[in-house]
């Protein structure tokens, strides 16, 4: 945990910067843990039907599944990357 010490050189506006960042990073890590949540609940009500549809073993259920996990996982590797090169070129 960061603290503050009164007698460093912030201004209250960058102290004010620092806690908006601050929230921004929180709310930022809330949500996208809320929306992880979000992809394994969806995947649980779609596995039936997806079961049901192509026949599917317990063992390629365990593949659909890790399959859409890996692919989360990838698509928040090259996320920043990906960020980063198209605001540095609109911007």
């Amino acid at each position: 945990m960061v603290s503050i010490n009164h007698d460093s050189a912030l201004t209250p506006r960058s102290l004010r910067d620092t806690r908006r960042m601050n929230m921004f990073v929180s709310v930022s890590a809330a949500v996208a843990g809320l929306l992880f949540g979000l992809d394994i609940g969806v995947i649980a009500g779609a596995l039936p039907f997806i079961t049901d549809h192509f026949v599917l073993t317990s063992r390629l259920q365990e593949w659909v599944v890790s399959s859409m996990m890996l692919g989360a996982a990838i698509g928040a590797l090259f996320n920043g990357w990906l960020s980063f090169r198209l605001g540095v070129s609109i911007a």
